[in-house]
């Protein structure tokens, strides 16, 4: 392959598919979506389907830099087909029971380490449904990817630099590095490679570093992100690098909270308001009740004076309105 960049998209891997707009649940897909595994064991790939039993469903192989092949496919009436160069072979097997379709690989070799996709048909519709990564260990094979870091949070217009390490072990062939993106959306895109390309290795640590920057990202750049490197007669794969965005706020659940908010403050508005009018009406019955009338009696007594008349004078009993 001639270095360079490789923009596949998945309309031109595959015209005939359509992307429903349901998507299978978590629960329904690929239990796994890497896979390493070495040579001479076997290896069985699961793909599960919705309830709706599919009319057919096909597997597809897709080796690093090449558009998919068709491997298998399976009818309705449980009939398998195999296509191209392992038509009369063993060396694949299909099966579908308990909603999922079953792909053994049996006597693994290294030349199987592929990417392969599930496709099934609903009627008329095929639906792409999972594809896995298959990384395969040729025999007394020490080489290993390392440091592809787990996660990364991104900003919407900023940048990313993906890296991985790769320890050749005794392999000191030319490595083809390849830099593929998968998300639930789509069938995995292989987007760049680096081809023949040792010049970024350091011979005291015995490993090679690449990288690969990113600028002005988007929503769209969101994804899992794998480094790959051919070498050797083999393909090694690293665990991945995840670039995601913050999570956002569902602006829905922002207008139900200020809804209840508002609806909270014109229900505490209206109680203050109902008890300051208590309060104002009682205020108002104590100011408006009429004077009311107090009598108090006074007791007076005079001095006993000499009268010309020589008449004693009783008490007398003085009554006013206070």
């Amino acid at each position: 392959l001639t270095p360079g960049v490789y923009i596949i998209f998945h309309r031109s891997l595959f015209p005939f598919l359509q992307v429903p707009g349901q998507k299978l649940s978590s629960s329904d897909r690929q239990e796994r979506s890497f896979v390493s595994a070495h040579a001479g064991e076997d290896l069985t790939l699961s793909c599960f389907y919705e309830t709706q039993v599919p009319t057919s469903i096909y597997w597809y192989k897709q080796i690093l830099g090449q558009r998919p092949k068709l491997i298998s496919g399976s009818s309705k009436n449980d009939k398998n087909m195999f296509h191209g160069e392992i038509e009369n072979s063993t060396h694949f097997k299909m099966d579908k029971r308990d909603g999922k379709a079953l792909l053994t690989i049996t006597d693994l070799h290294t030349s199987d380490s592929a990417i392969y996709h599930c496709i099934f048909y609903s009627y008329t519709s095929p639906i792409f449904s999972e594809s896995v990564t298959v990384s395969v260990k040729g025999f007394g094979s020490n080489a290993t990817l390392v440091n592809q870091p787990g996660s990364d949070s991104i900003q919407p217009g900023g940048f990313a630099t993906l890296s991985c390490t790769v320890h050749p072990g005794s392999c000191d062939g030319e490595h083809s590095v390849y830099w593929y993106k998968k998300s639930e959306e789509s069938l995995p895109v292989v987007f760049y490679t680096h081809g023949g390309m040792n010049d970024q290795c350091d011979s005291q640590s015995n490993a090679c570093f690449y990288e690969l920057p990113m600028e002005n990202l988007t929503q769209t750049d969101a994804g899992m992100y794998y480094c790959a490197v051919a070498s050797c007669g083999q393909v090694l794969f690293g665990n991945g690098t995840k670039l995601d965005f913050p999570d956002k706020v569902n602006p829905w659940v922002l207008v139900h909270l200020l809804s209840w908010a508002l609806l909270f403050t014109m229900i505490f508005s209206i109680f203050l308001a109902f008890l300051l009018y208590n309060i104002t009406k009682k205020n108002s019955c104590h100011s408006s009740e009429p004077n009311s009338l107090h009598y108090a009696a006074l007791s007076h007594k005079k001095t006993n004076r000499p009268r010309r008349h020589g008449n004693a004078s009783n008490d007398e009993c003085v009554y006013s309105n206070a």
